[in-house]
């Protein structure tokens, strides 16, 4: 007797993968020739592609960005792309929506922060910034628990808001250099002057939690 599997296929997961494989439309079966979110002749929206920050919201890869252009470029893709937009029509179709208004919401908020937008950047190049490790460059070690000791031992709002605004005034200056690193494609530099804005950036935000306490 034949063995019969009786694990029940998805029938949308099939037709994802059917469409992803042979990279026609799903709905009117002709050949996609560019990623896009909908179809060139029927204007179907299309299932998601895996796509870095970048690619989905439209942007070129870049650490600086016109922010006028890219909230455009969001609202623009969101007006299309909003599930209350599908209402009614196939189940499909506001699957693909949702992932696609989903990526979409990401990457905006992404690209709009400077250390998630460098992170993406480096990523995009090779480079991943290790999660949750410790601080392996002595010397920002010893800057961090330094200041960190300060604040600590700060009393009164005064002395707070002296702690931020040098730690403030000293990351403007490194997202400057970051900035300049990822200009001239310094990818290796760009990482660990990022790795120390995002402790600068831990910083900042113990002086604003130690300030509302006041």
């Amino acid at each position: 007797m034949k063995k019969v599997d009786a694990a029940v296929e998805n029938p949308f997961m099939s037709n994802v993968a059917a469409i992803k494989m042979k990279d026609l439309c799903w709905s009117c079966k002709q050949e996609i020739y560019e990623k896009d979110y909908f179809c060139h002749y029927c204007d179907a929206v299309l299932p998601g592609e895996t796509k870095n920050v970048f690619e989905t919201l439209g942007v070129k890869p870049s650490f600086d960005i016109d922010r006028n252009k890219v909230e455009k470029l969001y609202f623009s893709l969101q007006q299309r792309l909003h599930p209350d937009n599908f209402i009614g029509l196939t189940p499909l179709e506001i699957q693909f929506s949702e992932q696609h208004s989903a990526a979409v919401n990401n990457a905006y908020t992404v690209i709009k922060d400077p250390l998630q937008r460098a992170e993406n950047l480096l990523a995009v190049n090779g480079i991943k910034i290790p999660k949750d490790k410790s601080i392996q460059d002595a010397d920002l070690l010893m800057e961090i628990m330094e200041v960190r000791e300060k604040l600590a031992k700060s009393n009164g709002l005064t002395e707070i808001e002296k702690i931020a605004n040098a730690v403030e005034q000293d990351f403007n200056q490194y997202l400057n250099e970051l900035s300049d690193e990822f200009a001239n494609n310094n990818f290796i530099k760009a990482c660990k002057i990022l790795t120390r804005l995002i402790y600068l950036q831990k910083i900042l935000d113990e002086c604003f939690q130690k300030e509302r306490e006041c």
